[in-house]
């Protein structure tokens, strides 16, 4: 595991580690926001033409969703996926109410070229 992982959880398992808001800074959020876009660019390049890309991350903050970050030569798949997830954006969000289970948000995106 990643040391910004034990540092930082995904906040939307603050459900089941209600310790973690007394852990997390506000600059914890950008700075994650940072890495996760910096992650998502570096492998967009290795999507092979067609191919999908599927970005999810445990949170419900719209700063770290990546949603307004689509890969260049990349298109959003927006067909629903299997659950209780909610439109959110171009991609879906499932909320801890909705099924009892963490926060969370998925993006996905075919290769255009």
């Amino acid at each position: 595991m990643c040391w910004w992982m034990r540092r930082v959880p995904g906040l939307g398992t603050l459900r089941r580690r209600p310790d973690a808001r007394w852990r997390v800074q506000p600059s914890s959020v950008g700075e994650l926001a940072a890495l996760q876009q910096r992650i998502v660019d570096d492998v967009a390049d290795l999507v092979a033409p067609g191919g999908t890309l599927t970005y999810s991350v445990c949170t419900l903050l719209a700063e770290e969703s990546a949603e307004h970050r689509v890969p260049d030569g990349s298109t959003p798949i927006t067909d629903r996926p299997a659950g209780t997830w909610r439109p959110f954006g171009t991609g879906w969000r499932v909320l801890p109410q909705d099924a009892g289970t963490d926060g969370m948000i998925l993006f996905r995106w075919r290769r255009t070229g």
